[in-house]
């Protein structure tokens, strides 16, 4: 009897105990310790209040064990079905916290990899960045030059420009020359043509005068050199042919 009051008294404690946590109301059945069976000298007599019959006092404490016992079942099969049903949520959150940890280890593994990602990106758009700024430096030399060379390409337009208009200027000028060349000639030709025949008709005059003072000599001094025609040379006959 001992060792079942110290049992029903634990379960007593743990039924209030879980009431307490579910924030049950409900009255709980009243706790007594069960003393040690009398023995047989000490049991008396006692009477119902309902019926009048008198029963033994072993026999009314056997009832109330039973009643007591009962109550103590169905407090215990509350207690283990709500245990079971505390169990069941232990291990769904347990399940859960598995779940979480899984996901909590795939999301940092996840971060590294975005970390390692976002760097390698970083990294990237530096090297793209001084790439960037290289190609802008040649492409501002080179549009530099561009400038520069369509300046001289300017300049040397207005100089061919220039140098088009002095060639026509000049071959004008050639032509023009060409021409007074062509007239110079001309007056020349026609200046030599008249000299030629002055000379000629000079030269005529002078052989005809030349040959009348012959004969005037001839018949002045007969038989002289004079006579034998020494005074008009061969040669003077010749450049007045020509």
């Amino acid at each position: 009897m001992g060792v079942a009051a110290t049992t029903l008294a634990a379960s007593q404690s743990a039924t209030l105990s879980s009431r307490r946590v579910r924030g049950d109301t409900r009255t709980p059945v009243a706790t007594r310790s069960i003393s040690p069976r009398r023995p047989p000298e000490a049991t008396r007599a006692q009477a119902n209040p309902f019926t009048g019959q008198v029963q033994s006092r072993d026999l009314v404490e056997q009832r109330v064990e039973e009643k007591l016992q009962s109550c103590l079942q169905r407090e215990l099969d509350e207690f283990m079905s709500e245990l079971a049903i505390v169990q069941r949520r232990c291990q769904c959150l347990e399940e859960s916290l598995t779940i979480a940890e899984s996901q909590r280890v795939k999301a940092r593994g996840m971060s590294t990899r975005l970390k390692e990602r976002l760097q390698l990106f970083h990294d990237q758009n530096a090297e793209n960045c001084r790439i960037a700024e290289m190609e802008i430096a040649k492409y501002t030399i080179d549009c530099d030059m561009l400038k520069h060379l369509q300046a001289a390409e300017g300049s040397f337009e207005a100089e061919r420009d220039e140098a088009f208009r002095s060639g026509q200027k000049l071959e004008e000028s050639l032509r023009e020359l060409a021409r007074d060349s062509e007239t110079i000639s001309d007056q020349e030709e026609q200046e030599a043509q008249t000299a030629k025949s002055q000379l000629a008709d000079l030269m005529e005059a002078s052989l005809s005068q030349a040959a009348k003072s012959e004969k005037n000599l001839q018949h002045t001094f007969p038989g002289s050199r004079f006579a034998r025609g020494a005074v008009v040379p061969e040669t003077f006959g010749l450049v007045c042919r020509r």
